[in-house]
Parts: structure tokens; sequence; C-alpha cells
């Protein structure tokens, strides 16, 4: 009975079987071949695993996994070299803290850049600006500027003045002669002079004179009033000879002279 114990324990096994491990096509080589008795208390085959079972698979078995990734071996490293088939879709959570220390930045096109509220620009040193052509300017409410014809420069505005030679009216006894009252006349191209008298005698002489670099006074024009037949007014022009001048009349008539106080003289360039 022993001697057969084992090829009933194989057929009872053999019969206990599913039907995928019977039509299995791949060899199993199973080691360590378990421990097989019968249960005394229900006559059922009972089989004890003393060690760890290991499990040879003669021939390759055929795998088949459900939506498999495609893999791709590279031929130089013989690694497993995975590839990207379509376009990776990243989603971000929250606002990254971007960085950037000594990355250089290259600007491909141009940037638009939004600005909240008026900045404030600070230039440390003057700024130079060079024109290379001449700009056209136009100015609102720009003044009027004239060209003189012949001196081709700008023709500025006439400028005169008028100056009183006498406060008070001036008695001039004969063989005697009153001065004016130094006046400035720098600026002005012309001196016209207006002298009003009660005499238009011979002798009643006219001296106009300019101050020198020196401090003293040279004579520019001399006339006799008798002989300029003017009458009791007396019109002189005079070009300017310096920056200050004077008028002084010399009384040879033979009796007093009064010159009036409205006598003057009109300055203009």
């Amino acid at each position: 009975m022993n001697r057969h114990l084992p090829l009933l324990i194989a057929c009872l096994i053999a019969a206990c079987l599913p039907v995928w491990a019977v039509a299995r096509t791949t060899p199993v080589e199973v080691l360590n071949t378990p421990m097989v008795g019968i249960d005394p208390n229900n006559s059922t085959v009972k089989a004890v695993q003393a060690d760890p079972w290991y499990m040879n698979i003669l021939g390759t078995p055929n795998f088949n996994v459900a939506n498999s990734p495609t893999v791709k071996i590279d031929a130089t490293t013989n690694t497993v070299k995975a590839a990207q088939s379509g376009t990776w879709s990243v989603g971000v959570s929250s606002m990254p803290t971007v960085s950037v220390n000594t990355h250089a930045v290259t600007q491909s096109g141009a940037w638009n850049v939004g600005i909240t509220g008026t900045p404030s620009v600070s230039i440390a040193n003057a700024p130079s600006v060079s024109i290379s052509n001449t700009p056209s300017v136009s100015v609102s409410n720009s003044p009027t500027v004239k060209i003189d014809a012949t001196t081709n420069a700008v023709d500025t505005p006439t400028k005169h003045n008028t100056v009183q030679l006498w406060a008070t009216n001036q008695t001039i006894p004969n063989s005697s002669n009153t001065v004016s009252p130094s006046f400035s006349c720098a600026g002005y191209d012309e001196l016209r002079f207006m002298l009003w008298s009660t005499s238009s005698a011979v002798n009643l002489m006219v001296y106009i004179r300019f101050r020198t670099p020196l401090g003293s006074f040279l004579c520019a024009k001399q006339l006799d009033w008798g002989q300029t037949g003017a009458g009791p007014t007396l019109p002189i022009t005079c070009p300017v000879y310096g920056d200050t001048c004077q008028v002084e009349i010399y009384n040879g008539t033979g009796s007093t002279v009064v010159i009036y106080n409205a006598s003057y003289v009109y300055l203009v360039n």
C-alpha cells in the first residue's frame, strides 16, 4: 500500500487541478517538492510546504498588457528610451516664485509693459542730446523778428529816449555861458537837439561835447545860432561819439539871452 501511495496522490492532484492549469502550454518546473500526506480526520490530501517554492518557467511566455506604452531601446546605450507621444499639459496651482541672479535674458521681440500709475524717473547724470539734422521748430505765440536787408542780421526795434537839458530857464549875461548837466547816450546812434531861446542873434554859440576816454569833454559840433536863420528854436542833429554828452551855450550877442527849460535832446538808434 505504501509503495503505491505517491502515485495515488499524484492522480488525485491531477484530478483536482483547474482546466487552465491542465491546458497550460508552458511547462513549469517545481523545485523543492513539498511534502504531501493524508489528513486522518477527514481523509483528504494535505500538502505541507517546508521551504519556499522556486518555479522555473520553461520557454518564453506571452504577456499582453492593456494600454501598454511605447518603449524604445537606445541602440547606443542599450537602455530604455521613453518618447513623449503628445503635448504635456502642466497645471500650476499657485503663483511660483522666480529668482533671477546672473542669467541673461534675450529679448526676441517688442515687449509690451503695462505701468499702473505715473512712475518716477531719476537720471543720475545730465544727459547729452545730439541732433544729427536740423529740426523744424514751431513756437506758438512767437514774436515777430525782422531781418535787416543790408546786414542780413536781426533788426531790433527802434530804441529811443528823451532828456530835458535844464530843469529851469537859463539866463546868460553877455560874454557868459551855461552848460547843461551831463547825460548818458550809451547805446544810441544819434542825438537830435531842440533848443529854444529869447534870441537868435549872431554870436550866440552852441557847442556839443562828448566825454573822452581821459575824462575830459571834447567838442564834436559847434555852430552860430544867428547864422542858421532858424529863429528862436534851433534843431541840431549830431552823431554819438561817446557814452556821455553835454551842451554849452556862449552868449556873445551884447545883451542878455534866456534859454528856456523846454529845450531837450532826443536820443535814437
